[in-house]
């Protein structure tokens, strides 16, 4: 592993190159490529997959990833689309960039990528400045300096949750044999089965074979988290999508994605994003405007 490069957060000069809000690519490859500086990505909707020397993982709404200079990597975007927020910058403009991992003083580890979930202090503020200032405006690299300091002490004082290796789409690579076998056709019938209410655990555990029992410990050893999580995860993400067509009531989303009961919906999204349906709605369909 290459020698960590400590900096100082109480004495940075980053330098910001770039800070968008970008409407998303449609099935679309960025890479392989390797970038000079460093850059953060947030995800802000939609769903596909990055790769990089250490595996693959899904990209999903609400997480963040850090990509450090010179390390390639592929971002292969998501059939609808994939809204991303990004940040091209060096943590100090004094230093020669390190090509190793960065660690500022005093702050907690950085697990990479990690869960922000879109209703955190960091990704709100980080899409309010993608909106508010600018390229080309007076100042605006010098308000982006001080935006992004801001934006560091937010990140690391909230919480830091990984996104683990392993998330539906690498089961296959995960696991080997029977277990991903299990694994596909439990996926497989939670996909076809996501707007029906009536689903329960003891359906993919059928499907796959097994008993309710044995799916929950497949369920940790293949995809990380319990069926239920599996299920409502699924449901969140499809949810998300379907909040961005303003012809959909909150309502039918809700029914839609499998939830008889709008208020449970309306609960789980906003445990899940810190922000209601509509509350992200409007968030996302702002962010579309020129």
């Amino acid at each position: 592993m290459r020698d960590e490069t400590l900096l100082d957060p109480y004495d940075l000069q980053p330098v910001v190159r770039r800070w968008e809000h970008h409407p998303g690519f449609a099935r679309g490859v960025v890479g392989p490529r390797a970038l000079p500086d460093h850059e953060f990505v947030l995800i802000t909707q939609g769903a596909g997959r990055y790769e990089d020397d250490r595996g693959a993982r899904r990209l999903l709404a609400g997480d963040l990833y850090l990509l450090r200079p010179h390390e390639r990597h592929t971002f292969y975007w998501g059939s609808r689309g994939t809204w991303h927020c990004f940040i091209h910058f060096d943590f100090d403009a004094r230093q020669r960039q390190p090509r190793g991992p960065i660690r500022l003083a005093g702050a907690r580890p950085f697990p990479n990528p990690l869960h922000l979930g879109l209703g955190s202090p960091a990704a709100k503020q980080m899409l309010e400045v993608a909106r508010r200032v600018k390229p080309g405006q007076p100042w605006s690299r010098l308000r982006w300096r001080g935006e992004f300091l801001a934006f560091l002490a937010h990140l690391f004082d909230g919480p830091l949750r990984p996104v683990g290796p392993l998330d539906e789409s690498g089961a296959d690579r995960a696991a080997q044999g029977v277990s991903a076998w299990r694994a596909r056709q439990a996926l497989e019938t939670l996909q076809r089965r996501l707007g029906d209410p009536q689903l329960a655990i003891g359906d993919l555990a059928e499907a796959a074979g097994l008993s309710e029992s044995h799916f929950r410990r497949l369920c940790r050893e293949v995809f990380g988290r319990g069926p239920l999580e599996l299920i409502q995860r699924r449901r969140l993400n499809l949810a998300r999508e379907l909040l961005l067509d303003p012809r959909l009531q909150v309502g039918e989303i809700a029914r839609a994605c499998g939830f008889a009961d709008v208020r449970y919906f309306t609960r789980l999204f906003g445990r899940a994003e810190g922000l209601s349906p509509r509350q992200y709605r409007n968030a996302m369909l702002s962010g579309r405007k020129p």
